[in-house]
């Protein structure tokens, strides 16, 4: 199987935003801390946050805070950096309501979901749309291959030891990792029964989310993708509306 590689979705997102963006992690340009975990990239990724907050409330006032874009992996990382950032403005004194409503701290899935909230009617969304769990997306993906089955769709050769089961099980997989590299249905390359079988999953399971007005996390972040790449003037928004933005767990995105 061929397909275009854009790279790690991820790390697109976020390079589409930054690409004519002069600030990242402090004003002198792009920085990567690369170290173990527990060796404090994280409280370093705060101090520099905290440096660039006092900078945007200099130039701004309070409401300046929401220019400084924090991204994390994990809701229990945004609590974290976000109890830290308050904690330090309480110390000094300096915290108020203001400031408190006003961070812009998520994970990715939560910053992809509000693009396309905001945006939900111009690109054709139901702003209302869902983001189901792993599980969810499990369960819907299941009921949509058992249903192909029953259909005249066929299951190419695959080993033997392979039970059905299986075989879905690496179907989901494989989806998700072409999701990831920013590979929709549409641009594979079908050179073998394989690829078809998986094609018509990957199809039929896309348009099963699309019925349920829901996303999963990996078609979440894809989608946001493809916005950003093709809507310049929803990109060029995002990029008026940050001045910095500041990535937890940056290797990530594999960029």
């Amino acid at each position: 199987m061929k397909w275009k590689k854009p790279g790690n979705v991820l790390g697109a997102i976020i390079s589409l935003y930054v690409l004519t963006k002069k600030k990242m992690i402090d004003i002198r340009g792009r920085v990567v801390v690369r170290a173990g975990a527990g060796t404090g990239k994280t409280k370093s990724l705060i101090d520099c946050y905290e440096k660039a907050l006092d900078m945007v409330i200099k130039n701004y006032g309070e409401r300046g805070v929401e220019k400084v874009l924090a991204l994390t992996f994990s809701r229990m990382a945004t609590k974290e950096i976000r109890e830290r950032v308050l904690r330090r403005f309480k110390e000094k004194g300096t915290l108020t309501d203001t400031i408190r409503y006003n961070l812009s701290i998520f994970t990715i899935d939560s910053f992809c979901s509000r693009i396309l909230r905001e945006n939900a009617i111009e690109i054709g969304l139901k702003p209302d749309f869902k983001i189901l769990d792993e599980a969810e997306s499990k369960v819907l993906f299941y009921k949509v291959s058992q249903d192909l089955l029953k259909s005249e769709v066929k299951i190419p050769d695959f080993e033997t030891t392979n039970t059905i089961d299986e075989i879905l099980s690496n179907a989901y997989t494989a989806i998700v990792r072409l999701r990831q590299r920013g590979v929709g249905y549409d641009d594979m390359e079908l050179e073998s029964e394989k690829d078809k079988f998986l094609y018509y999953l990957y199809y039929n399971y896309e348009n099963s989310l699309k019925k349920e007005n829901a996303f999963d996390f990996s078609s979440l972040l894809l989608f946001t993708y493809k916005i950003l790449k093709d809507r310049r003037d929803i990109l060029f928004n995002l990029q008026e509306k940050y001045d910095y933005i500041f990535v937890d767990e940056y290797q990530d995105t594999s960029i």
